[in-house]
Order: structure tokens, then sequence, then C-alpha cells
């Protein structure tokens, strides 16, 4: 489980994004977390990918500190960690099939593993007849989708997604959502920021809401997800 205690963030400039932040999120939740822009959300989210470090307190995955990391202590921790922007930063002269692979031809991985995992994970969410076309030719929620393939591929114990819906309409919107909650019934744990509330109404689960840095309010729906049409 990632466990958060006493944790804050501040800046060179002297701003303080966090304030002893206390909470512990399980790898069988679907977390929302929601405030107004500037409240801390994606600080707090940078902090969970271990991308930035906090200021003070501790942050674990599992039995793994966050602080004062080693460099093999972080791959560790970032291999327990999908990662999915709100633009998906893909490889444009690339094709969907090497933009998935990404992260295990990092790793060293053979050609015949990569191949396999890759469309594996293409067929999961519903890109297999583009895995050979290039990203820059795919739409705004094929895009999304090659983004959580890639980051789903290493199979993390979390998928962190900064506003993953951000620049999409709607119906995509809801599509990456039911996307998401597929993962989440087959045992990862996902942490999505969003601007958009109205989300809960479709997908009910536990919000934690920051404002000015701290935890305003947190609460676990009472729906099970698994029961989510």
């Amino acid at each position: 489980m990632l466990r958060l205690k006493n944790v804050g963030k501040k800046f060179n400039s002297g701003y303080r994004a966090l304030h002893n932040v206390n909470l512990t999120i399980t790898t069988n939740e679907f977390v929302y977390i929601t405030g107004s822009s500037g409240a801390g959300k994606s600080t707090f989210l940078n902090l969970l990918s271990a991308t930035e470090q906090s200021s003070h307190g501790e942050i674990n995955i599992g039995q793994l500190a966050y602080n004062n990391l080693r460099a093999n202590q972080l791959h560790l921790i970032r291999s327990q960690l999908g990662l999915v922007p709100q633009t998906p930063m893909l490889i444009s002269d690339q094709s969907v099939a090497n933009n998935v692979a990404l992260p295990l031809i990092i790793k060293g991985k053979s050609s015949r593993e990569i191949s396999k995992k890759v469309r594996a994970v293409l067929e999961k969410v519903g890109l297999i007849n583009k895995a050979n076309y290039l990203a820059s030719t795919l739409s705004g929620g094929e895009q999304q989708r090659v983004a959580i393939a890639r980051a789903i591929i290493n199979k993390p114990l979390y998928i962190i997604a900064d506003e993953p819906t951000g620049n999409l309409d709607p119906s995509l919107s809801l599509e990456i959502l039911n996307l998401l909650v597929d993962f989440h019934r087959v045992g990862v744990g996902i942490i999505i920021a969003t601007h958009d509330v109205s989300l809960l109404e479709h997908f009910p689960a536990r919000q934690i809401v920051i404002d000015k840095g701290q935890i305003a309010f947190d609460s676990t729906a009472r729906e099970d997800i698994s029961c989510m049409t």
C-alpha cells in the first residue's frame, strides 16, 4: 500500500504546496484526487510518483521508503507505478507498438517478450488493429489509450493519472474512465486527479479533496466499484 505520514512540500521560493498530508491508499482502491487549480493536486501526484521529493514527512510503498533514495531504490519504486499524464507524451514518429514497448526496451527485455506483452496490452485497450500506426495519426482518445497501455505494461501496483480526461470530450472521457475501471477490477490501484467531479456520478469511489495544500475531505463511496455499469 501507499502510505503518507506528515508529508509536506515547500519550494525554494518559500511556497508551501502541501502541508502535513496523512493518508493510506491500498491497491484495491479507485481514488479521485480533486480540488481547484493550484490546490496542490499535481504536487501530490508528483510526490506519489517519486518525480519530486517531499520536504518533510514519510512516503512508503510497501516496505520501500521514498526518502533519500538511491538510484536502484528509485527504480524499484517506479517499477510499481504506472504514470498517465494529461498529455500522452508519445513519440509521434514511432508506431503505437513501439511507444507501448518503451518501458520494456529500457529494461532490456527480449524482443520476443516485448512483442508478446505489447500485443496483450494493446488487445486490452482495444488498439491491437492500430499497433503499426504512427502515434501522430491517432485521435486524442486513442493516444490516451496508448499512454494507459504504456503505463500498465509493467504490471504496476498503481496507475497514477493526472487529468487523463482533461483534453477529451465527455464521451471519450467516459471511455477512458471505463478502461481505468477495467484495470482496477483486475487488481490495479487507480489514483486519478481530475477537475471533473461529475465523473464520480458515473464511477462512485473514494474522493480526496485537496484545498490550499491540505486534505480538506476524504470519503469512501458506499458503492462497490465492481458493481458499476
